[in-house]
């Protein structure tokens, strides 16, 4: 690759680049990142954190790293930046390894950066930017252990193998398949090829990745609490399944590159003729993890998210730049690669409403407070929803969304509290935070919370006592956050569901 072109490909990487610190800035914190920072809360020490850490749906990798990380600084900026070290760190490891190839490595990292999956969740304060980095540099690794030939010294990278694994299983549960295929296949390979010993070899690197993980699994399995409900509804699961398979991987992946992906399908099939081993690992890992995914959805408990797909993401990034190296050889693509960098610049635009999106709205909410002079520093009735992390993260979600008013729960408020919000000046008397989206059943739960509060004989009201027609309902955020406010007349909108 000439110098002209490698600078040609950096430019493109530094748009996706702004565009994903723009974001990281820029958009607005939600659930599932306070979620995170309730499991890291720096008021917890080493063991307390463990202990949480046991009834967290993911593994603990992540999360023991940002638990320290904001013992620095416990801002909401600081805990993004944890994403651009690990990107950082991610990228020089990248380009270490992949030294001896280096136009397939440049192509494997600029669809890396241009892609959804990092530019997205690299603005969020969760463990998948991790995931993802150690995904791609385990694939990485791959490429150099299926690179060697019989009797070449294959220690270091079965170490390195070993532990990148370890570390992504630890992150998210589904690269155990990943992981555990990509190093089945690997060792078949080996074997094909006559080389025993390096087949003992990659096999207990894949075991010595995988073990961390499973042990740590076996002693949470029941602390996490997975749902068994598949038989209810087998189709519905299936459904479901697909519909977020074709999200991640066609939406996601191919789409926010389709130009550039085209290319890289038409050399596909000529780069699987060759039969390198490399080639055929990945294939084969991508098909067998999709698989067992599936069947993990159907036959345990419905699990498959878009993003239980990311495991595989960076290897299929990776067939995807070993097939357009391959296409630059061809003389009918050379001319289109002149401007393949600019369509690569250009790509990250088709998601840009993705990368900026504020999910609950929050900010709408604080600004309903604002518009109440008399609601600054209020006192309003909470309800908090059933959690699986307990009833301790509801309250500690109020505290982080709205630092400003104190949230009094609705469901152990004593008279006294009750009577003293109800008599305030300020109009907002309750409020439902972080509800599901569409639960007919919750948002029922949190209005009968309400008529029940109100409808107590100990209450210190005024005459006009209030009830709950008297208290417009507002749903903010796609129904997922709803304030009751006080009303002069009686509105429908309190009963809808």
């Amino acid at each position: 690759m000439t110098g002209d072109t490698l600078k040609k490909w950096i430019y493109a990487s530094a748009v996706p680049l702004a565009i994903m610190l723009i974001a990281m800035y820029l958009r607005p914190v939600w659930r599932d990142e306070v979620w995170a920072e309730y499991y890291t809360d720096i008021s917890l020490n080493l063991p307390q954190t463990t202990d949480r850490l046991k009834n967290n749906i993911h593994p603990p990798s992540y999360f023991y790293v940002l638990h320290y990380w904001r013992m620095f600084s416990d801002t909401v900026m600081w805990e993004k930046t944890l994403n651009l070290l690990i990107i950082g760190g991610g990228f020089f490891a990248a380009r270490a390894i992949g030294r001896p190839y280096p136009r397939q490595t440049v192509l494997f990292l600029l669809l890396c950066v241009g892609s959804y999956w990092l530019i997205y969740y690299a603005g969020i304060i969760r463990p998948y930017t991790q995931m993802f980095v150690l995904a791609a540099l385990s694939a990485l690794v791959l490429a150099r252990l299926l690179e060697t030939k019989k009797g070449d010294p294959i220690l270091f990278w079965a170490f390195l193998w070993a532990g990148l694994g370890a570390l992504n299983c630890l992150s998210h549960y589904f690269a155990l398949a990943w992981v555990g295929f990509a190093g089945l296949f690997t060792g078949l390979a080996f074997l094909k090829q006559g080389r025993r010993a390096d087949f003992v070899i990659i096999g207990l690197a894949s075991l010595l990745a995988v073990l961390p993980s499973c042990l740590w699994l076996f002693f949470t399995y029941e602390s996490i609490g997975f749902r068994n409900d598949t038989p209810a509804a087998t189709w519905s699961n299936l459904h479901t399944g697909l519909n977020q398979f074709l999200r991640g991987i066609l939406v996601k992946l191919i789409g926010s590159n389709p130009v550039v992906y085209l290319i890289s399908a038409l050399s596909l099939m000529p780069l699987l003729r060759q039969k390198k081993p490399l080639d055929l690992v990945l294939a084969a890992s991508i098909i067998a993890t999709i698989f067992l995914i599936f069947i993990g959805h159907m036959g345990i408990t419905p699990l498959i998210k878009e993003r239980a797909f990311m495991v595989i993401i960076p290897a299929i990034m990776l067939l995807a730049a070993r097939a357009l190296n391959l296409s630059l050889n061809v003389g009918s693509f050379n001319k289109m690669w002149r401007t393949v960098p600019y369509v690569c610049a250009f790509m990250p635009f088709l998601f840009v409403g993705e990368y900026f999106k504020d999910r609950e709205k929050l900010g709408e909410v604080r600004g309903v407070f604002a518009s109440y002079p008399a609601c600054e520093t209020a006192e309003v009735l909470s309800y908090y929803r059933s959690f699986r992390e307990g009833e301790a993260y509801g309250v500690y979600y109020f505290k982080k969304a709205l630092p400003e008013i104190t949230g009094i729960d609705i469901k152990t408020a004593s008279a006294k509290q009750i009577s003293s919000v109800l008599n305030s000046d300020c109009p907002i008397k309750a409020v439902a935070l972080v509800m599901p989206r569409g639960d007919r059943a919750e948002h029922t739960a949190a209005r009968s919370a309400l008529r029940a509060v109100l409808s107590q004989n100990d209450l210190d009201l005024p005459q006009n006592t209030l009830a709950p027609q008297t208290l417009d309902e507002l749903s903010i955020g796609k129904g997922r956050n709803l304030l009751f406010v006080k009303t002069t007349k009686r509105t429908a909108r309190a009963d809808t569901p």
